[in-house]
């Protein structure tokens, strides 16, 4: 058996969590907020952006090949008239 006449605590552990404050987060969060509770997720908003980018791609995609085939209908015409009235 050990006697001891001073006993001696264990140190106290130093407990502290620092806070964080980051203006630009705050800024998101609030606008996210007005924006309402059904568009809050981000992958609902970066699905809304995939979905417009993949829109605007189509449209231009069209556009190019809707004037490729105008040119190519307009040389064709070309051709048929210098091969048959000339």
């Amino acid at each position: 058996m050990r006697i001891t006449f001073l006993k001696l605590n264990k140190p106290r552990h130093y407990d502290y969590k620092p806070v964080f404050y980051d203006p630009k987060k705050e800024e998101m969060e609030e606008r996210l907020r007005e924006m309402g509770a059904r568009e809050t997720s981000t992958a609902t908003i970066r699905e809304k952006i995939r979905t417009k980018w993949h829109a605007d791609a189509d449209t231009t995609k069209k556009q190019k090949s809707r004037s490729g085939m105008m040119i190519y209908l307009l040389i064709v015409l070309m051709l048929l008239y210098i091969i048959f009235l000339t």
